[in-house]
């Protein structure tokens, strides 16, 4: 009677697809020519985006267009089956999909204008066997999936969503545009973590419960070194997130009963707090009370430490006058930063006005010495004088070039009458004088000639 219940209700024989569609599916699914190239570009960037701009509904968007499971199905399901080529491929194709994600997800970090480290960020960066747990079972229902006959529509994309694997990419690429080893290790940490739990799920339900047939029947050598290869791969790619789970787990355990014994021990009991610090890192907490402490409350305090399972916790107890300078400290280090920037900006603002004035103190001088130029030679029409800086505050002990533009070609008296008057107004002993006719007031001698005749 039990057996028939299980079988009628866990029996995945039951709208199971036929052993060869699901095979030719799952290598379909492997392959990313094509469509599946440009659709994980795209989903990449728009897990970029999410990440970049803290959104999870735009997360959870690039996962449901993401082509990453059929790789890792292929793998786990060649593995199951001894088909070594679709095992190749299926690597192969693993490989092509990781590089065009780093890829392109590095290429938007370096382009992005925002850097800010944002909470979803941060969430793909420390791994746990939880991580582990979840890719297991999104693993094992992808495969269930796979092989349905109506490939029953909000499966994949459930798995798609719980297995993470785009993100974890992603945040690997956020890693290396910033070189923040810290977040490429974890990040990728936690996509191989998905990679393999998820292969080894399909290998399980492949090879255990859909019993497919064998592709190749290799010798008991070759089984026996293929499923020690397996299981030291699962085992190295769990260890490290059962250590890190633990100190996930210590840490919050430490909060949660250091925030338990200030509660009890300090605000139930009337004790004003201006401020409470926890770390798990230095094993401390650290008060700022308002009436400050004496030695006979921070022993009573003390002792009540190990009420809370804290008796190897650091106490640290300040007055609000420590309170206030530190934050005193804080100001005055974010206030002499400021001020050094407004000084570098005043200074700037400083040599650009000086710019200026010296600009239009040089335009104003040219155009008094053009009208008294004029007043001697009324065909004078532009003057000009200059040196290598163009600036009348580095005029002095220069040689200085003028150029005086006229309507007619001036005689040679006429030239030496300016060129004392331009020696004598701008106080240099060598002053340059080119004189130059306006091309619009030059007559062609022949015309000329005629002109006298008439």
């Amino acid at each position: 009677m039990i057996r028939n219940f299980l079988l009628k209700y866990f029996d995945l024989r039951f709208s199971q697809e036929t052993e060869s569609k699901v095979l030719e599916g799952i290598e379909t699914g492997c392959n990313f020519r094509g469509v599946n190239s440009w659709a994980l570009i795209a989903a990449i960037i728009i897990a970029s985006i999410g990440l970049n701009v803290n959104s999870t509904a735009v997360i959870i968007g690039a996962m449901l267009i993401s082509p990453l499971l059929g790789p890792l199905i292929g793998m786990g399901t060649s593995i199951a089956i001894f088909d070594f080529e679709l095992l190749k491929f299926a690597f192969r194709q693993y490989l092509i999909f990781v590089a065009i994600s780093l890829t392109t997800s590095t290429l938007f970090f370096l382009v992005s204008p925002m850097d800010e480290v944002t909470p979803e960020l941060l969430m793909r960066t420390y791994p746990s066997i939880y991580d582990v747990l979840i890719a297991f079972f999104g693993g094992l229902a992808g495969i269930i999936a796979f092989t349905r006959k109506d490939r029953i529509s909000n499966i994949i994309p459930g798995v798609a969503i719980a297995t993470a694997l785009m993100p974890p990419l992603c945040t690997a690429g956020y890693g290396i545009a910033n070189f923040n080893f810290p977040f490429l290790a974890g990040s990728l940490y936690l996509f191989i973590i998905n990679s393999v739990m998820i292969a080894m799920a399909t290998f399980l339900v492949v090879k255990f419960l859909l019993r497919f047939s064998l592709k190749e029947y290799p010798d008991q050598h070759t089984s026996n070194k293929v499923k020690n290869l397996s299981i030291t791969i699962v085992i190295v790619t769990i260890l490290p997130s059962i250590y890190l789970a633990y100190n996930l787990v210590t840490k919050s355990s430490f909060e949660r009963k250091a925030n338990d014994f200030i509660e009890s021990e300090i605000v139930q009991k009337n004790i004003p707090v201006i401020s409470r610090s926890v770390s798990f890192s230095d094993n401390q907490i650290s008060l700022f009370l308002i009436a400050g402490s004496d030695d006979t409350l921070k022993n009573n305090l003390e002792d009540k430490l190990r009420f809370y399972d804290l008796g190897t916790t650091k106490l640290i107890l300040q007055s609000a006058e420590d309170y206030y300078k530190e934050g005193q400290n804080k100001y005055t280090s974010v206030i002499s930063d400021k001020d050094n920037l407004i000084l570098s900006l005043r200074d700037t603002i400083l040599k650009l006005r000086n710019t200026i004035d010296n600009t239009k103190a040089e335009s104003q001088y040219k155009l008094i010495v053009l009208k008294e130029l004029k007043a001697i030679n009324p065909s004078v029409l532009s003057f000009n004088i200059f040196n290598k800086t163009d600036s009348l505050s580095n005029l002095i002990d220069s040689v200085m070039e003028a150029v005086v533009v006229t309507k007619t070609e001036i005689d040679e008296n006429e030239g030496q009458a300016l060129r004392r008057f331009i020696i004598q107004r701008t106080g240099f002993d060598t002053v340059n004088v080119f004189f130059l006719t306006d091309p619009s007031n030059l007559v062609n001698p022949a015309t000329k000639s005629q002109r006298k005749r008439k």
